[in-house]
């Protein structure tokens, strides 16, 4: 999976590029994970599977225990500068789930706005920055 981060009209967003369907599992089982409380928090330019592009802040996913409380903030927690930090109750990452599920042909969901916005494309023709 790629992500990128690009300046929209309205606010900065996050891209994250899925091209393939193990980018598109992979994502799913981390936004399921959260959902059913098996992952509290996840450091996402850690795993693995991420490839992120040099103008795109790290991201860290959280699980929050108020419905009420969910965000899209950044926070200087990195050495290096800002974090963006994405956070969702449960029920909110279960949504975020079954966005990803219902991606079984070539197309782009939205997941969320705060300081930035959050999209993800999968099995569209758009090249890495």
């Amino acid at each position: 999976m790629y992500v990128d981060f690009y300046l929209s009209a309205q606010h900065p967003c996050i891209l994250f590029l899925l091209q393939s369907t193990n980018d598109r599992t992979h994502l799913l089982e981390l936004f399921r994970g959260l959902a059913d409380r098996r992952i509290s928090k996840c450091a996402l330019w850690q795993a693995e599977w991420t490839e992120f592009s040099t103008s795109c802040p790290p991201i860290i996913l959280q699980l929050v225990r108020n419905e009420e409380s969910w965000q899209i903030l950044y926070e200087n927690t990195n050495a290096d500068g800002k974090v963006l930090v994405w956070s969702r109750h449960e029920e909110g990452w279960l949504e975020c789930a079954e966005k990803i599920a219902a991606l079984t042909a070539s197309g782009h969901q939205y997941m969320g706005t705060g300081e930035a916005e959050i999209e993800v494309s999968f099995l569209e023709a758009l090249k890495k920055i």
